[in-house]
């Protein structure tokens, strides 16, 4: 969580320089049904991505959550 927001911060602050500029942050996670997370663990990581698309919404930074480093590779793509 904790670089999370510190890489939304500064995306945040690129765009402030330079509005034309598309800021993202694509987070990767488990599978929610992911066999080896508990339901407390689920449960905070769906409280923590929550409150990160949250803030992403409030920077105007776009918050895509992935599950596979394809999924990311690929979103990145869709972004460029």
């Amino acid at each position: 969580m904790e670089d999370a927001r510190a890489k939304m911060w500064k995306l945040a602050l690129a765009k402030e320089r330079n509005p034309s500029l598309t800021a993202a942050l694509v987070f990767g996670t488990p599978n929610d049904d992911d066999i080896t997370l508990s339901d407390k663990q689920r449960d905070r990581l769906n409280s923590n991505v929550g409150e990160l698309q949250q803030e992403a919404a409030h920077r105007s930074v776009e918050f895509s959550k992935v599950h596979t480093v394809g999924a990311a590779a690929a979103r990145v793509v869709e972004l460029a």
